[in-house]
C-alpha cells in the first residue's frame, strides 16, 4: 500500500508540473513602442518648414526592424515647398507612415488638396516621400476650377502640378487646338 501511495504521489506531481511559458508571446519586433495624442508633429530643413503632420491618436511601433507610425483616427500632412508656401494638404481616416523607407499608405476618405485649388479624391493613396510621387489603383476623382475628370488609378507629383489617371471615364473637356 505504501508503494502504491508513493507512485499516486510521484505520478500527481508529474502530471501537475507543466509548461508555464505564455502560449501567445508576440514577436518582439512587432510591439508598440508607444501611443500619443493630440499631436503635431514639424519637419523642417535649413530652418524651413518642408511639413507638418497632425494627428488625434499616432501608434509609434517598430514593425521588422522598422519605425512605422500609425493614424488610427485621421491624419492631416501639410507639404510645404523649399521657399515656405504650402504645396499640398494631405487628409485621410487612417493612415500608416514608414519612416525608413519615408512611404504613407492612406486609406479612407483621401483627400489631396492642391496650391493650385485643385482637389482630388480617393480612398487610397500611397505617397513617396523621396521621390515626391502619389499612387492609386482605386477610383480617382480630381476636380480643378474648371473640370471634374474620373477613373481607376493614379500617377502624380505630390501637389498635383502633373499627374495621369490611369483609366479615365465619363465626360471630359478637351481642347481643339486647329
Amino acid at each position: 500500500m505504501k508503494q502504491l501511495v508513493f507512485f499516486f504521489s510521484i505520478f500527481m506531481i508529474i502530471m501537475a508540473c507543466e509548461n508555464a511559458m505564455p502560449q501567445n508571446i508576440e514577436d518582439p519586433q512587432n510591439i508598440t513602442d508607444e501611443i500619443a495624442r493630440g499631436i503635431k508633429i514639424i519637419y523642417s530643413d535649413s530652418a524651413i518648414i518642408r511639413l507638418t503632420i497632425e494627428g488625434e491618436t499616432m501608434v509609434r511601433k517598430t514593425l521588422d526592424k522598422a519605425l512605422v507610425q500609425e493614424f488610427p483616427d485621421g491624419i492631416l500632412i501639410s507639404i510645404f515647398s523649399p521657399n515656405g508656401s504650402m504645396n499640398a494638404t494631405i487628409e485621410s481616416n487612417k493612415a500608416t507612415w514608414n519612416e525608413k523607407k519615408k512611404e504613407a499608405h492612406f486609406e479612407g476618405n483621401v483627400k489631396l488638396l492642391s496650391a493650385k485649388n485643385e482637389k482630388m479624391t480617393t480612398e487610397e493613396l500611397f505617397w513617396n516621400q523621396s521621390t515626391e510621387k502619389i499612387t492609386s489603383n482605386r477610383l480617382i476623382t480630381i476636380v480643378t476650377p474648371t473640370d471634374s475628370i474620373q477613373g481607376i488609378g493614379l500617377d502624380a507629383k505630390q501637389d498635383l502640378s502633373s499627374w495621369k489617371i490611369i483609366a479615365p471615364f465619363g465626360p471630359m473637356r478637351v481642347n481643339n487646338r486647329n
